[in-house]
């Protein structure tokens, strides 16, 4: 509370009531999107609209339809749009992208890819919830997809099974990510903890 009351008396023209009201203020110049990943595609599309380049957590939206109508409004209003994915900016990322450029790794065959923390089942909130787009999938999937397509790129299909929990959200997810004489493996889960 202390905090907010003092970046009132500090920033007195930048307080507003709502997202509307921010989104068209001329001293901004980015907005991040840091809201549940079911109002990404919303409030990235109205910060695009009023002109605003944009930062929006991962996942980037809810599916490929949002995602690109997301992509085509920031393209042709020359606007900067992100996902903003922490992960690919990590030095062992960035090592990893230098080793495979280089040749040293060779031609890689298979990428295998976890990511899941065991977390404790509590409906009401965001991760269990399938009107905030919850799961496992969304929540952490995106990390080991991510990584499998730095590597090698878009797979020509995907082949996925998930386990369900009670409130209808995804609570495990294994997939496989197919390329001509590659694979990838991942796996995700909000309900287990996975190593590897």
């Amino acid at each position: 509370k202390a905090r907010r009351l003092r970046f009132v008396t500090d920033h007195p023209g930048l307080i507003f009531d709502s997202y509307e009201e921010l989104m068209k203020c001329p001293e901004v110049d980015i907005v991040y999107i840091g809201t549940p990943t079911s109002h990404h595609y919303a409030h990235t599309m109205m910060a695009l609209e009023a002109g605003n380049h944009v930062l929006v957590e991962k996942p980037f939206a809810v599916n490929q339809a949002q995602a690109q109508q997301m992509v085509n409004t920031a393209t042709e209003r020359g606007l900067f749009l992100m996902e903003a994915m922490w992960s690919r900016f990590l030095p062992s990322y960035a090592q990893l992208r230098g080793l495979l450029t280089e040749g040293v790794i060779g031609e890689v065959q298979t990428v295998s890819a976890c990511f899941g923390g065991r977390m404790d089942y509590l409906p009401h909130q965001r991760a269990f919830r399938p009107d905030l787009a919850g799961g496992a999938l969304l929540d952490g999937g995106v990390y080991p997809i991510g990584l499998i397509h730095m590597i090698l790129g878009t797979p020509r299909r995907v082949i996925a099974d998930a386990a369900f929990l009670e409130s209808g959200v995804d609570g495990d997810v294994a997939a496989i990510l197919d390329y001509p004489g590659q694979n990838g493996i991942a796996m995700t889960s909000i309900r287990t903890t996975l190593d590897g």
